[in-house]
């Protein structure tokens, strides 16, 4: 079980970083233990992703390159 004091600190880190604006989706993906994926969309709708974090890749058990390919089974396969 995680220590909730690891977890309120980085918690409290990201907030305060937030705040001053000193960070950028890189320096979050690397506190925030989730997928973080940042997708080019066009009228809304989702074209292609153009980053996704390590522990996304690592917990999907695929690279971009294969989640681009999937195209919509993408959120088939992954989401629904």
């Amino acid at each position: 079980m995680k220590n909730y004091d690891d977890i309120e600190q980085k918690l409290f880190q990201i907030e305060r970083n937030l705040s001053k604006n000193e960070f950028e989706i890189p320096d979050i993906s690397e506190v925030i233990p989730a997928s973080i994926m940042v997708h080019n969309l066009v009228e809304g709708v989702p074209q292609q992703i153009i980053y996704m974090n390590r522990w996304g890749y690592e917990h999907l058990g695929v690279e971009q390159e294969e989640l681009n390919a999937m195209q919509t089974e993408y959120y088939d396969t992954f989401l629904f």
